[in-house]
């Protein structure tokens, strides 16, 4: 009996396991109880070619992510480096849904996609696709061996594991939101983009139920459920509010006075989202179901002007992103910042943590991975004077190293490298409190552009790298000889340069021949 009950304890899911969909689960619990990294050091960052709005999954030793420039990606957590990727013809702001060696997805090229993961150096393989005939934003969850999502012609599909169509049930407008499974009740929860929510049996998808939320709501919230109610943010409703997932009666809500499409996440007793320039703590239970400005647990001022990025909840902590490009770590108990780590661009995605790490994309077009530095790894802190300069003036960098204790390290080797990967730098050693100035002389530039500037540190075996940005506004000096700074845009005009140029030689082919023709004739 005593070993049927360990083997019953294991076969238990872990709280703390790998998220392998949308939320952590299809009742979006947005919680996990691993610890967080004391610090925001980057481990590693992977560029794409367009924004990465997608959240990451993981399985074994792989991570799975979208971007805006139709691939799919899977990448090692620990390297970053790229196992192998998928095309499609769309964007996938969706998050990938896996399901042992599986993953499902939908893309914007209205196509919904299963592939089976590869081993080892291998490829992935299609399993099967099917044709919506609409654009995918949702996210998938697994039911009794279906598939489940929405699309934007206001549809909820059903597709069995095989690909094949058990039911498409049309719900109302755009429907960007991830439906929301009651597993238990064998419910499904869906909102569109104007202000209508919806009831399914998840079996028939039939409609139960609907409601209309009125005063501007926005419904692209995917929601949470707990204890029976549904918790949801309503755009340009500026509310949170919680439905009574029986009747979808309002039974809580708080007037946040802010736009808000953020997913909340409950925990102890607390509900925690983010909305217009403010990350929330609030009581769930209140006597008349209306938290008052006086009732608010704590409030984090984020500059945020989208709201979109979910929280992720942990024991002490909670991480969400911002469009003021930062990625956010709050004490639970009273919303003061931990740390925050700064990327180029707006942070839509939700962060997830695995293996000691944060992980989440930003509108820069990168995956990043930020996290302490490791046993025996160097940190590398950067400060820099000013967030923009002329090319014509000199940007200062205060630089810090620290060993994995917090301990300064005097006498590190500093290597400083550009945007291209070549070395700028590769004689400056940090002083005798483990600092040390570098002058940064930015290349000319013809438009403003932002340069990537890499350091790294090495010392008695122990190394550690981070790369700090700063903008550059075309200054009075000439172009030189200097290296110049590699836009992300650079390859596509090259592109257009020499298409222009092929297409010069063709046309003046062409009338060439119209000109020996007539000759030819007589």
């Amino acid at each position: 009996m005593s070993l049927l009950i360990v083997m019953m304890l294991l076969l238990l899911p872990s709280a703390s396991a790998a998220w392998t969909g949308w939320r952590g689960g299809p009742s979006h619990p947005g919680t996990m109880d691993d610890e967080p990294p004391a610090g925001a050091v980057l481990r590693w960052r992977f560029e794409t070619s367009d924004q990465v709005l997608s959240s990451p999954s993981f399985f074994d030793s792989g991570l799975l992510i979208g971007s805006d420039d139709g691939w799919l990606y899977c990448l090692d957590p620990l390297t970053g480096e790229l196992n192998w990727k998928f095309k499609t013809g769309g964007s996938i702001q969706s998050t990938p849904l896996i399901v042992g060696d599986r993953v499902y997805f939908g893309s914007m090229d209205g196509m919904f996609y299963c592939l089976q993961i590869p081993g080892q150096g291998g490829r992935p393989r299609t399993l099967w696709s099917y044709e919506c005939g609409s654009q995918i934003l949702s996210s998938a969850h697994l039911f009794e061996g279906s598939i489940i999502f929405g699309c934007l012609d206001g549809s909820v599909l059903c597709l069995h594991e095989n690909g094949s169509l058990n039911w498409r049930t049309k719900v109302g407008n755009e429907i960007w939101a991830t439906p929301l499974i009651d597993e238990g009740a064998g419910r499904l929860y869906v909102g569109d983009v104007l202000d209508l929510f919806a009831m399914l049996d998840i079996r028939t998808g039939d409609l139960l139920r609907t409601v209309r939320l009125g005063g501007d709501s926005e419904l692209y919230s995917s929601g949470t459920l707990h204890e029976g109610v549904v918790y949801m943010t309503t755009g340009e409703g500026k509310s949170l509010i919680g439905l009574d997932a029986e009747d979808l009666s309002e039974v809580y809500r708080f007037d946040a006075g802010h736009a808000a499409y953020s997913t909340p996440a409950i925990r102890d007793g607390m509900v925690y989202f983010g909305s217009f320039m403010y990350t929330w703590c609030l009581p769930l239970d209140d006597d008349d179901g209306v938290i008052d400005p006086d009732e608010v647990v704590w409030s984090f001022f984020t500059r945020d002007e989208q709201g979109g990025s979910s929280p992720l909840v942990l024991e002490d902590v909670i991480l969400i992103g911002s469009d003021d490009y930062n990625l956010y770590c709050l004490k639970r108990s009273d919303g003061s910042l931990i740390f925050n780590y700064t990327t180029r661009g707006y942070v839509y995605s939700s962060p997830v943590l695995y293996d000691g790490a944060v992980f989440f994309g930003s509108c820069d077009w990168n995956v990043y991975s930020v996290g302490d530095p490791g046993s025996g790894a160097l940190q590398v802190l950067v400060e820099i004077e000013v967030d923009e300069v002329r090319s014509d003036e000199l940007a200062y960098i205060d630089v810090t190293v620290l060993d994995s204790t917090g301990a300064t390290v005097p006498g590190a080797s500093i290597l400083v490298r550009s945007s291209g990967g070549e070395a700028l730098d590769t004689d400056i050693k940090t002083g005798s409190g483990g600092k040390t100035r570098i002058e940064f002389d930015p290349f000319p530039v013809s438009s403003r552009s932002t340069i990537d500037i890499m350091l790294s540190a090495e010392d008695s075996g122990r190394a550690g790298r981070t790369v700090a940005s700063l903008a550059v506004e075309p200054g009075d000096d000439a172009p030189s000889d200097r290296m110049k700074v590699v836009s992300p845009f650079r390859p596509y005009y090259i592109a257009g340069i020499l298409l222009f140029i092929i297409l010069d030689i063709f046309l003046l082919c062409f009338l060439f021949l119209l000109r020996r023709r007539p000759e030819a004739q007589i």
